[in-house]
């Protein structure tokens, strides 16, 4: 099932003469051949369903729980990343928040991957994605500047998790984890394999 997790209320709305004509059968026009145009016409019932469908799943207050890893991921020549994370997806009137997220970072440098060279953890922590996030690169989605515990071996500048608006609820999602200057000395872009699933 392919979800739209869009927090904007008119995402599914139509914008064109064509659009309205999908979403009321009454507003379909005959072509030449003096039948209805099948984009307007005969498909529409199959197309309401599925426009309908996608913007009950996307509706205000719908829960959703996340699930994201990556263990030992390369970034760069000589660094790898383990990463774990949980939480819920909640989408308001113009805002997504990330609810009680929790999980943990361990970064491994060079050949020796048995000890991290640094690490961190985070707890109950909640955010609501960066409304003024315009990307270049990751286009359609969010992005939420993440807030992990400074520890012995570990300081970050900034830790951002940049989530897709549409994904498959039954199949994986990739997200990205932006580490941005780790102990004033590393940063890179960690994939994360992610479940996105209905509450």
């Amino acid at each position: 099932m392919v979800v739209i997790f869009n927090n904007n209320t008119n995402n599914l709305q139509p914008t064109t003469s064509r659009g309205l004509a999908a979403l009321n059968p009454s507003l379909t026009t005959p072509v030449k051949n003096g039948t209805s145009d099948p984009l307007l016409g005969g498909t529409c019932m199959l197309r309401c369903f599925l426009i309908l469908g996608l913007f009950a799943v996307t509706s205000f207050g719908q829960p959703y729980e996340l699930k994201c890893k990556a263990t030992k991921q390369p970034v760069g020549t000589h660094w790898a990343v383990s990463v774990t994370l949980k939480g819920g997806l909640e989408r308001g009137r113009s805002l997504v928040t990330l609810k009680d997220y929790e999980g943990g970072i361990a970064i491994y440098q060079d050949a020796d991957f048995s000890a991290p060279w640094a690490q961190t953890y985070a707890k109950n922590k909640s955010i609501e994605n960066d409304e003024y996030y315009h990307p270049v690169k990751y286009k359609n989605h969010y992005r939420f500047e993440l807030e992990f515990e400074t520890t012995d071996s570990f300081e970050a500048d900034k830790t951002d998790l940049l989530l897709p608006k549409t994904f498959d609820a039954n199949r994986g999602t990739k997200a990205y984890l932006i580490l941005n200057r780790i102990n004033g000395t590393f940063g890179g872009t960690v994939p994360l394999n992610c479940q996105i699933k209905a509450q």
